[in-house]
């Protein structure tokens, strides 16, 4: 095993758990040395280090992120127990809490384009619609919005002229 985390005391992590974390993590590293291998190759690189030996491997693993074993058995314990904190019986409600985390920033987006009481000719783009053209990336943005510093700040005219623009 990469680490030895017991056998499911209390305060211990399940062996269970702690082979299909061990398994997720070599999954992962071992296809971001494949990626990196692909690069090599497309980049015409040399090939990079082979560590022979399963045991050799996971130190040289280790080392490379700068961890110990105690280290990574106390991430694994600290997954495991959020894990364990956040699990509820089958049939619980959850469904409000779900909703509520999904609905309310909707409703408060939608809520602030309606609170300019009392502004003149208010009309900004806000809430669900100009969250929309964050996350497309609108070319078009409805209503672009500028700073403009006049050279003659006391005249309305002025003024007039380049709002009209």
């Amino acid at each position: 095993a990469l680490c030895t985390l017991g056998e499911g005391g209390e305060g211990e992590v399940p062996g269970a758990f702690q082979h299909w974390v061990e398994k997720k993590l070599i999954s992962f590293v071992d296809g971001e040395a494949d990626k990196l291998a692909k690069l090599r190759a497309i980049w015409k690189l040399p090939a990079g280090k082979k560590v022979d030996g399963k045991k050799g491997g996971k130190e040289y693993l280790l080392s490379l992120n700068g961890m110990n074993r105690q280290q990574v058995n106390e991430f694994v314990r600290v997954c495991y127990s959020k894990y364990e904190r956040e699990l509820v019986e089958p049939g619980t409600a959850v469904g409000a809490v779900a909703a509520h985390s999904i609905g309310e920033p909707g409703t408060q987006m939608t809520l602030k384009t309606f609170h300019f009481a009392g502004v003149a000719s208010m009309n900004v783009t806000l809430g669900v619609p100009r969250l929309k053209e964050i996350i497309n990336a609108s070319k078009s943005v409805s209503t672009p919005i500028m700073k403009v510093v006049l050279e003659e700040s006391a005249s309305l005219h002025s003024a007039r002229i380049v709002k009209g623009r």
